[in-house]
């Protein structure tokens, strides 16, 4: 398989499971009562809220090799009612190379945390559930990586952890610390088993 036939296939499963959890009544649309065999929203109902044919959209989540525009992706997003994280994961999907300007940040910190980080002498950093690194104190950037020298879209420690070998150099019980780093990402790909950014994070760790 193609790197460009994996994206888009794994863009299918991601827009599929985005669609299955979004129910008619959150995404504002009203139906005859009865029982649904579709959990979620149809792919009708996806397209329609989208503006895109229903075989373009159904064409998408069967990772069929299309290129689809900006605007299209757009549109799938907030139909699909996307979170920013989503939304930036979708469009590294659609294209690795998308503008960071169109990749919202994962998430904001409250800069009191930030203070509270900033006191500590020693290296110290906030992630979330997919390890993208939210803040981090000079310690850290001193010790770890200068997190401001990528986008945002690729600070992911776990990442970092494994291809930088700079980073791994400076962490003296190297060893100790990926076993516990993986031990804690393992515990969140099990939480999210089936999300497609995992599989294909796992999957992109097991090949290099």
């Amino acid at each position: 398989m193609t790197v460009m036939n994996h994206k888009a296939k794994a863009m299918g499963l991601f827009l599929k499971s985005r669609r299955e959890r979004l129910s008619p009544e959150g995404a504002g649309l009203k139906y005859a009562s009865g029982q649904r065999k579709t959990p979620g929203l149809r792919r009708e109902e996806v397209s329609v809220l989208a503006g895109v044919s229903v075989t373009y959209y159904t064409w998408l989540e069967q990772g069929r090799d299309l290129n689809p525009s900006r605007e299209v992706i757009n549109s799938i997003a907030q139909a699909l009612q996307l979170s920013p994280a989503e939304k930036s994961h979708l469009f590294q999907l659609w294209n690795t190379h998308a503008s960071e300007t169109l990749l919202a940040a994962p998430a904001l910190v409250d800069p009191q945390i930030q203070k509270i980080i900033d006191q500590l002498a020693y290296p110290s950093h906030i992630t979330n559930e997919r390890t993208e690194v939210l803040a981090w104190n000079k310690a850290a950037q001193e010790m770890f990586f200068d997190f401001t020298s990528i986008p945002v879209q690729e600070r992911y420690f776990i990442r970092l952890l494994f291809e930088d070998t700079e980073m791994r150099r400076r962490i003296v019980n190297i060893e100790e610390f990926s076993n516990y780093s993986v031990g804690v990402f393992r515990t969140y790909y099990d939480k999210h088993r089936g999300d497609p950014w995992f599989e294909t994070t796992v999957e992109h760790l097991l090949q290099n």
